[in-house]
């Protein structure tokens, strides 16, 4: 991710550094190609050297390089890199693109030869859901991310799973109305009418034949035409399956600029209502009021 942000901010190291993570392998070549003539030359250069002084020194030397190259080629250099990887990118990435070419025949070779021990699994995903739900706590953990933040990360990534069924109101507690009911008995039975949009049957609820909005309901009474009935009031109510998955359902809900489904089962039973406002309370971890 910080190498996107360089791409897009840097021109110079950002778009270099984005040609080597694309093909990460040329410069994995390069810097293991490097390392591996480094450390035989040396270790050639000072074992012939004490050599000359006596093969008594032949231990201690080998003992002493080891821990030379421990030290300053390996712990060193990889945790000035593990701490100052961000000031460092923008640099390394111009002497990588050099050791790259000098090493260009070699980097080829190895190239092929890495690709052919991993032909087979070009389709695995560079980073699954698990692992992006990981990187948001550990973002949490370093104070670069809130805890809704996270929790709204990990939502957004889990809501292929969470089904319809899972968040809707059940139909045992629905409100729902008789299409023959008059305004002004549905205001005298609900003295406060709880939800914004309210189902309409016919001859029971696995009939439902559509929704009315509370708002005409309130203004039609406020006007005096309390023999109104709910038939005339209905608006065409969609239908979802309760095995829909959350992610569908809100792009349904925004597909079609809708706010409440009726959830149907293969039977044609009711099984419930599930509004956006449900789909956005999974997403966001948080209880919404539905709208007045």
């Amino acid at each position: 991710s910080h190498i996107e942000i360089l791409g897009k901010g840097e021109k110079g190291s950002g778009t270099r550094l984005k040609k080597l993570k694309n093909n990460i392998d040329q410069p994995l070549a390069a810097i293991l190609t490097w390392n591996t003539i480094s450390h035989t030359i040396g270790a050639a250069g000072v074992g012939s050297e004490f050599h000359k002084l006596g093969n008594e020194w032949f231990t201690a030397a080998s003992i002493i390089l080891t821990i030379l190259i421990l030290v300053f080629s390996e712990i060193i250099p990889k945790t000035l890199g593990a701490i100052y990887w961000k000031k460092m990118a923008p640099t390394s990435a111009y002497a990588l693109e050099g050791l790259v070419w000098i090493t260009w025949p070699i980097v080829v070779v190895l190239n092929n030869f890495s690709r052919r021990i991993a032909e087979g699994n070009e389709d695995q995903k560079e980073m699954t859901r698990e692992e992006m739900i990981a990187v948001a706590e550990i973002g949490e953990t370093q104070g670069a991310l809130e805890k809704q933040e996270t929790q709204v990360i990990k939502n957004l990534l889990t809501l292929d799973k969470i089904l319809a069924e899972d968040v809707m109101t059940p139909s045992t507690v629905m409100m729902v109305i008789h299409r023959s009911e008059t305004v002004g008995k549905v205001v005298k039975e609900n003295a406060s009418i709880p939800f914004s949009r309210i189902p309409i049957y016919d001859e029971n609820i696995d009939d439902i034949i559509g929704v009315v909005f509370r708002s005409t309901i309130m203004e039609l009474h406020s006007r005096g035409e309390a023999d109104t009935k709910m038939e005339t009031l209905v608006s065409e109510l969609s239908t979802v399956d309760p095995e829909d998955s959350v992610a569908t359902l809100l792009e349904e809900f925004l597909r079609k600029r809708e706010h409440i489904f009726l959830v149907v089962d293969e039977y044609g039973t009711t099984q419930g209502i599930i509004t956006l406002e449900d789909a956005m309370e999974t997403l966001l971890g948080v209880e919404i009021v539905d709208e007045s």
